[in-house]
């Protein structure tokens, strides 16, 4: 007697032999609730049903393709990067408030990266240029301001 093997999306593999089906059930390609068509009837069971298909218990199917979950190593912040992260907010503050706070922002970039941190490079140059702005809006407010008093 043979048998289809009908998946979950309706298609058929086979036809193959009893043997051939206990052999696959021993594989773990086929699993108690598996739909098995007869050949020529058309009629259905599963795996569970059919007499004489050996299938191993549940806890026996481990594919040889499945492992354990990687254990992926842990992002670990250090002194240094929480000094980085100063230093940005300080830049982000030295172009909103007070341009005083850019500056310390690159002293405290500078200490991050001689701590060894790598994300230190850019909160310096974060803080570099809001320093940079602030001084050019400066200039350009005396400028405007000086030239507003000239022209009274």
């Amino acid at each position: 007697m043979q048998f289809y093997v009908v998946d979950e999306s309706g298609q058929r593999y086979g036809p193959a032999d009893f043997m051939t089906l206990n052999q696959w059930a021993q594989q773990g390609r086929i699993l108690p609730h598996t739909v098995l068509e007869e050949v020529g009837t058309g009629r259905q069971t599963t795996a569970a049903q059919l007499q004489g298909l050996t299938i191993p218990n549940e806890n026996a199917y481990r594919s040889p393709y499945q492992t354990s979950p990687n254990v992926y190593p842990r992002i670990v912040e250090t002194q240094a990067d929480k000094l980085a992260g100063w230093a940005k907010a300080l830049g982000i503050c030295g172009l909103l408030c007070c341009p005083i706070f850019s500056v310390i922002g690159i002293f405290v970039g500078i200490a991050a990266h001689t701590q060894g941190s790598t994300k230190a490079r850019g909160p310096i140059i974060l803080c570099v240029v809001t320093l940079l702005i602030s001084i050019l809006g400066f200039v350009l407010y005396q400028v405007a301001v000086q030239s507003l008093m000239n022209s009274m």
